[in-house]
């Protein structure tokens, strides 16, 4: 199949991943339909030089329109819009390195994209990375929260296209570590809405190392603010560094480590608390095949034997096993089951996923059936060998 592509810029503010281009698509015997594509045979030896490709006349498009306030109906003058083809097959594929293009609101809260093909498209409207950062004041008023929209593009312009935004949920509180001991610069949350599917990945800590004499600084509290959030349902995940895990964290009535959280809209979930112990255990080994071949490209995971303390679904604490096989864990003291496996081993289940708790849960009962079985206290730096374990598909 031979392919010819026209550049296409979509605007002259609009922006693409890496500064390239937009892409559209035409398929030999110059048809813009992958599906209508015609096959080229070539033998061994065959020259074809009459393989040409008539660039067709198209019919592009424009998105026009604002962005407005959910309460007030003014304009939202801060953030961008991003559109995105929603169309799966690969002639409809928008953006060269990204699926995504985006342009800055004006003063007004306008936007506009051109040359446009007909298509199902999703656009979004995003603050940018001020929303997730603990600079920010955990006492700031709430902002506009992101937002997508579906529209679709047929055969004519679309000039009055409004997102309206609701202002942000909110999440805030403290960090520390027992003992009053210095807390971490990597601590990381990962929210996953319930209804949406989809993750939100943040950093906790965003403070200066470093007082300006440039000595080292150790906070002993750190205050964050997770911001741009939707009304809903999540699961929260932490993590931190290989010396330090994540005892405890309440918040809004819940233990964050078993529970879901739910946050309405434009409402703050204040007064959380994230509790660090440095009171770690370590496990270190090799995996290996059923050949008894160093296990390459794969991860161990430690699955508590008491899953009653597991009900988040998030998980468990996993090391990944470098090209000889070798692997170090950093986990709290406990009882646990040692797997080791390859992603591709997992059956796949469509949509499932591993933050799906149903689905995990019985992944999980599945990969610790068999499976070696140790006792980690507080300072022991165990070493073990594990076979891969493998799963019917």
């Amino acid at each position: 199949i031979v392919r010819a592509s026209e550049r296409v810029a979509h605007g002259e503010s609009a922006k693409v991943y890496q500064n390239t281009k937009s892409y559209l698509a035409t398929y030999y015997p110059s048809k813009s339909s992958l599906a209508d594509a015609e096959l080229i045979v070539l033998g061994l030896g065959t020259d074809r030089s009459d393989i040409d490709i008539n660039l067709p006349s198209r019919n592009l498009f424009t998105l026009r329109g604002s962005v407005l306030s959910k309460v007030s109906k003014e304009p939202v003058s801060v953030g961008k819009v991003s559109v995105r083809n929603k169309e799966k097959t690969s002639e409809r594929r928008l953006y060269s390195e990204s699926e995504r293009a985006s342009i800055t609101l004006d003063q007004n809260g306008e936007w506009t994209f051109t040359d446009m093909p007909s298509g199902n498209y999703e656009v979004s409207f995003e603050r940018g990375r001020d929303a997730v950062t603990s600079k920010i004041d955990p006492n700031a008023p709430l902002a506009p929260a992101s937002r997508s929209i579906s529209v679709k593009i047929e055969e004519s312009d679309l000039n009055d296209i409004k997102i309206e935004v609701a202002n942000e949920s909110a999440i805030t509180g403290t960090i520390t570590v027992e003992g009053n001991k210095p807390v971490p610069y990597s601590i990381y949350a990962n929210l996953y809405d319930e209804k949406t599917k989809d993750s939100k990945y943040v950093s906790l800590v965003d403070t200066d190392r470093y007082d300006e004499d440039g000595t080292p600084r150790e906070n002993r509290t750190i205050t964050f603010r997770i911001g741009d959030l939707s009304a809903g349902t999540y699961t929260l995940d932490f993590s931190s560094n290989e010396d330090h895990y994540v005892k405890s964290a309440t918040g809004g009535g819940v233990d964050l480590l078993k529970g879901k959280l739910m946050i309405q809209e434009a409402k703050t979930i204040s007064g959380v608390r994230i509790v660090l112990s440095t009171d770690i255990a370590k496990v270190r080994g090799v995996a290996m095949d059923s050949r008894k071949a160093p296990l390459s490209g794969g991860f161990v995971v430690l699955i508590p034997v008491d899953m009653s303390n597991w009900e988040g679904g998030n998980f468990p604490e996993s090391a990944y096993i470098d090209s000889s096989g070798a692997f170090t864990a950093s986990v709290a003291p406990g009882d646990y089951f040692v797997v080791a496996y390859r992603p591709s081993s997992i059956p796949n289940k469509g949509d499932e996923s591993t933050e799906n708790t149903a689905y995990l849960t019985e992944l999980l009962n599945k990969l610790k059936r068999g499976a070696q079985r140790i006792t980690l206290k507080v300072g022991d730096n165990a070493k073990i060998t594990v076979v891969e374990t493998v799963l019917e598909k």
